[in-house]
C-alpha cells in the first residue's frame, strides 16, 4: 500500500464525499466527474525538512474534477470537495495549497479542475507496498 491508497480509502468513508469517484494514480479507469485523483507531486519526496520529525517528506496532489453545467455550480462543488479533503486528512498528512480553477472543454464537455497540494510525513525508514 502507498500513502495515497490509504488516503483514498479514508476519503471513501466520508459521507460528504459519497458519489465522488476517488482513485489513486496511476489508474487505467476512465475518470468520471465528480472525482478526486491522488497522484505524486513534484518533487515527490525529499529528506525531512522544516523541523518535522520523519524519514522523508512526500508531496502529493489531489486533482479535483467536476462537470460544469455552470461554472458557479462547478466551482461550488469543487470548493466543497477540497474543503472535505483538508478537514479530514488522516494523521501524517498536511494541507499545503490549492491551485486556481482550470476549465477544460477538450472532450466536448466542460469540466472544472483544481489541484490540492498535500504533504505526507513518512515516519518509517522503509514502507511496505
Amino acid at each position: 500500500m502507498t500513502p495515497t491508497d490509504d488516503l483514498a480509502e479514508a476519503l471513501r468513508e466520508l459521507d460528504g464525499l459519497s458519489g465522488v469517484n476517488i482513485m489513486a494514480a496511476p489508474t487505467q479507469s476512465q475518470i468520471v466527474a465528480p472525482a478526486i485523483v491522488l497522484r505524486p507531486d513534484s518533487p515527490w519526496s525529499t529528506p525531512s525538512d522544516g523541523g518535522a520529525y520523519c524519514f522523508d517528506h512526500q508531496r502529493y496532489v489531489a486533482v479535483v474534477v467536476a462537470s460544469s453545467v455552470s461554472s458557479v455550480d462547478g466551482m461550488r462543488r469543487i470548493y466543497r470537495i477540497w474543503q472535505m479533503i483538508i478537514a479530514n486528512l488522516p494523521a501524517g498528512w498536511r494541507f499545503d495549497t490549492v491551485d486556481g480553477l482550470v476549465l477544460d472543454e477538450t472532450t466536448g464537455t466542460a469540466f472544472l479542475a483544481t489541484q490540492v497540494h498535500l504533504s505526507y510525513f513518512n515516519n518509517d525508514a522503509l514502507e511496505e507496498s
